[in-house]
C-alpha cells in the first residue's frame, strides 16, 4: 500500500521560491540566501552521479550561507535543501 499526501501550501510555496542561489556558474563559492525565519535547515552538495561531497545543518540560518567548491571538479551538482517539510533542489555549474 502507497500513501501519498501533500501538505504544500501557499506560504511554503512562497518560502521555496524566496529561496536563491547565486553565482551560477561559479568557480569558489557561491551563496544560498534562505527567507528570514526558515527555522533548521539542511544544505547537501550531490555530484550528478548522486555522492554527497558537501553538507552542513545551520539552526537558524544567517541571511547568506557560504557553500565551498574550490576543491571541487568543474561540472555541475545539486544543491538539496531541506527544512522542516520542505525540499528545494537547484543545480550549481562550477567552472573555472
Amino acid at each position: 500500500e502507497i500513501t501519498v499526501e501533500s501538505n504544500v501550501g501557499i506560504g511554503e510555496t512562497d518560502a521555496l521560491l524566496a529561496l536563491s542561489v547565486y553565482p551560477n556558474p561559479t568557480s569558489d563559492q557561491f551563496y544560498l540566501a534562505p527567507p528570514p525565519g526558515m527555522g533548521t535547515m539542511t544544505v547537501r552538495l550531490f555530484t550528478l552521479e548522486g555522492r554527497m561531497v558537501w553538507n552542513d545543518e545551520y539552526a537558524n540560518p544567517p541571511e547568506t550561507v557560504v557553500i565551498p567548491v574550490h576543491n571541487l571538479a568543474n561540472g555541475q551538482y545539486v544543491v538539496h535543501v531541506s527544512a522542516a517539510h520542505q525540499q528545494w533542489l537547484e543545480k550549481v555549474q562550477v567552472f573555472r
